[in-house]
């Protein structure tokens, strides 16, 4: 079952917790040094942004906790340096009857990231395509299956711009 996504509501706090700096640093202090696109693909993520990532990634868990939906154990976080108009892809295998959330979230310089699920046929079963850095997106999948996940950066001042995601799973 896919349901239009209520939980941007609740990560708006997230959002302009991060934008604002409250509880951590600012998301303008951790600036990631800027690199060649090649270069960028090839290197480890700069450890200050991927901590800002994983700090925004707390945070959203702390949200996601509030609507009974803990990180899926055994599925390891997702951090790539992205360029503008970029994407990473990864794959989920997910069980029939089981309610998952996916959250995206990047560091500074990124003002757009937008996130897609698609199902084994290769269809987009559900997006978040909002003008802004925190993409969540909802599925309840009637069977089990591989999806693919997909971050694009739509909007990166300072290219590439580093984005993580963590699929949370209800119960």
């Amino acid at each position: 079952m896919l349901k239009p996504l209520t939980a941007a509501a609740a990560l708006a706090s997230l959002t302009l917790l991060a934008a604002c700096g409250e509880g951590g640093a600012d998301k303008t202090e951790a600036a990631a040094p800027a690199a060649a696109p090649a270069a960028a693909a090839a290197a480890a993520p700069d450890p200050e942004a991927q901590a800002l990532t994983e700090r925004l990634l707390q945070e959203a868990a702390v949200q996601m906790a509030r609507e009974n939906f803990t990180p899926a154990e055994g599925v390891a976080d997702q951090h790539r340096d992205i360029a503008q108009d970029g994407s990473h892809e990864w794959t989920l295998n997910l069980r029939g009857g089981q309610t998952y959330r996916i959250v995206g979230v990047c560091n500074i310089g990124c003002e757009n990231l937008d996130l897609e699920l698609r199902d084994g046929a290769g269809t987009v079963v559900t997006s978040d395509v909002l003008e802004d850095d925190v993409p969540i997106v909802e599925i309840a999948p009637a069977a089990d299956g591989a999806y693919r996940a997909r971050l694009i950066m739509k909007d990166c001042a300072d290219g590439p711009c580093l984005a993580s995601a963590r699929l949370f799973q209800r119960g």
